[in-house]
């Protein structure tokens, strides 16, 4: 049987220059463990005639073995950044996602950076229907999370500065 791709998309603006945003989602190893996502086993670069990958392994959820070859991520500074993966064990076929970011203003014209994350999930079978929203969808929400916490930080700092 065939799966159609799942797409999902969260989109969410931050009063967060490029720059800040970009400095914070684009180390995606410090990322990953910032949101708790669990650890990978990722092995050395290889080659291939469709281009360079490397094979990664994980258990998703503490029960499910994944394995999939990761081609290096594409990117363009404080712009975006993409992967995509190639399954060869788990209830993911193919998964193609990532994050572009780009200036936007709030409703009182402030400038900042609307944050769009998406992925796009290809499963394998009917586990597969059911891991994307546990832990594909859910680590896109933690991403958002995670900005949405650093801006708190940040306005709890610059609000204890102005205390006396």
């Amino acid at each position: 049987m065939q799966w159609t791709i799942k797409k999902y998309v969260f989109e969410q603006y931050y009063n967060l220059s490029i720059q800040q945003v970009w400095e914070l989602l684009s180390q995606t190893d410090q990322l990953n463990r910032n949101i708790g996502l669990l650890s990978i086993q990722a092995g050395p670069a290889e080659f291939s005639p469709q281009g360079m990958f490397r094979t990664v392994r994980m258990k998703a959820l503490g029960l499910v073995n994944m394995e999939w070859k990761e081609s290096p991520f594409e990117w363009e500074k404080e712009k975006f950044y993409t992967v995509s993966r190639e399954y060869s064990t788990g209830p993911v076929r193919h998964f193609f996602g990532g994050v572009e970011l780009s200036i936007a203003h709030n409703a009182l014209g402030q400038e900042g950076t609307l944050v769009r994350l998406f992925g796009d999930f290809t499963p394998v079978n009917i586990l597969g229907l059911m891991v994307i929203p546990i832990y594909g969808i859910r680590t896109m929400r933690l991403t958002l999370t995670y900005l949405n916490n650093y801006l708190k930080l940040q306005e709890r700092s610059q609000h204890t500065d102005r205390v006396i």
